[in-house]
């Protein structure tokens, strides 16, 4: 009876760890995470104005140096843009959705 217990404890600590890890590395959290930051420096520095401009000083100024998927993930959810991959140029292209 205990082993039964020891291997579902064991399991569901296995689940645990995987889910978190898939948490952390989530490309959607980690651009939430990390914009909620810049949220927080806007408020102290900037008067609250979370500006694409504002978002590139940031990023200078605060030395961070995120990858192209993830400012592509926040300039999709928090500034409007849709990407697109042009083959014949093998470059993504943006462009800012219309409201």
């Amino acid at each position: 009876m205990e082993i039964k217990v020891y291997n579902i404890l064991k399991e569901i600590h296995k689940d645990k760890i995987k889910q978190e890890y898939w948490q952390e590395h989530n490309l959607d959290n980690r651009a939430r995470q990390e914009y909620g930051i810049f949220c927080i420096w806007c408020r102290a520095f900037k008067d609250s104005d979370f500006s694409e401009q504002n978002f590139k000083l940031y990023q200078r100024q605060e030395h961070k140096h995120f990858d192209f998927w993830l400012k592509k993930r926040i300039a999709e959810l928090f500034y409007g843009y849709e990407f697109e991959f042009d083959y014949n140029t093998m470059k993504w292209k943006s462009y800012k959705r219309s409201h």
